[in-house]
C-alpha cells in the first residue's frame, strides 16, 4: 500500500495486486455513484457484478502463480 501511495505503481502491483484493483473497483464504484447522486445526467451508478469478485481470485490466483513459479523455477524470491 505503501508504494501505491508514493506513485511506485509497478512496485505496488508486484507486492499486492489485489490493491490496485480493489483501488479501481472501489474508486470507479464511488465516482459513478457520487456522480448519480449528484444529479449529473446520463450517469448510471455502479452496481456490484459477480465479475469483480471473479476479476479479483483471477489477480490473487496468478499472482500466486507467478511468484511461486519464478521462485521454484529461477529460484528468484522476493
Amino acid at each position: 500500500m505503501e508504494a501505491l501511495v508514493h506513485g511506485h505503481m509497478l512496485e505496488s502491483v508486484w507486492y499486492h495486486p489485489i490493491v490496485l484493483y480493489t483501488v479501481l473497483i472501489f474508486g470507479g464504484f464511488m465516482l459513478t455513484q457520487g456522480l448519480e447522486r449528484a444529479g449529473i445526467k446520463h450517469i448510471r451508478g455502479w452496481k456490484f457484478h459477480n465479475w469483480q469478485l471473479y476479476g479479483a481470485i483471477v489477480v490473487l490466483v496468478c499472482n500466486f502463480l507467478i511468484k511461486n513459479l519464478l521462485r521454484w523455477i529461477l529460484g528468484i524470491t522476493i
